[in-house]
């Protein structure tokens, strides 16, 4: 019966021992796939702030090119108003009403500071919008780094983008374009006035329709990634090594 026991009590211990070894085992294998883990996350964290910067600095080139782009045709097209100006007065002086006169020029002139003013305006409505998609593609990186699924969110924020570049072509085309009143005699005066207002107002009208197809696109993409559970509330923590 001793001999039992003794036989018993010793595969207790080594079964103690051997229960032991594996603990201690899988707490080994835990603490690895914690560091891998914590590795891994500290790899995208670094990857999302690369991603951030790259993103940065590409939407202010776009930026400053456009604007670059928008005061050229500003500078081609005060050379282009101040021909057309010269060529209007020697139209003009066939007419003899000089009241008539005076309410041209100053019609030609307000025609194009307003055409200014408004694609000035237009810029600017761009320059937020533009800062806006770069604040959702932000967030979306940073959803995209909590394992979230974020294909139709970019597939918004890509939308958005092309109805912004198409934004900017619209804009630039329609910061260098002239009006100009086509004088022909004292009669016709009141129609070629109104005509010069209403081509105005026509593409005007045109350039704000991008505009707004750029404000609906981005509207979009940041509705898109709203209905994501708890967007707001997730975070990339900072790497060991800041």
């Amino acid at each position: 019966m001793r001999k039992y026991i003794l036989s018993f009590a010793l595969l207790f211990v080594l079964a103690a021992l051997y229960a032991g070894a594996a603990r201690a085992q899988v707490g080994e294998q835990l603490r690895e796939t914690r560091q891998e883990f914590k590795q891994f996350r500290q790899a995208e964290v670094q990857e999302f702030k690369q991603r951030l910067e790259q993103l940065k600095a590409a939407n202010q080139t776009k930026r400053e090119e456009f604007k670059a782009t928008v005061e050229q045709n500003r500078s081609e097209l005060r050379t282009r108003v101040q021909t057309e100006r010269e060529q209007l007065k020697e139209k003009l002086a066939a007419i003899k009403d000089e009241r008539k006169k005076q309410i041209v020029e100053r019609v030609a002139q307000q025609l194009n500071e307003l055409n200014e003013r408004q694609t000035n305006h237009l810029v600017q409505v761009l320059d937020k919008l533009d800062a806006a998609l770069g604040r959702v593609g932000t967030r979306t990186d940073k959803a995209e780094a909590n394992g979230r699924d974020i294909s139709s969110v970019r597939t918004a924020i890509s939308a958005a983008n092309e109805a912004i570049t198409a934004s900017r072509a619209a804009i630039s085309v329609q910061a260098g374009k002239s009006y100009t009143i086509a004088v022909t005699d004292e009669a016709g005066l009141r129609k070629v006035v109104g005509d010069a207002r209403q081509t105005l107002h026509n593409d005007l009208s045109e350039t704000r329709k991008a505009v707004k197809t750029a404000h609906d696109a981005v509207k979009k993409a940041a509705t898109t990634l709203a209905q994501i559970p708890q967007v707001d509330e997730l975070k990339v923590e900072p790497s060991a090594t800041e």
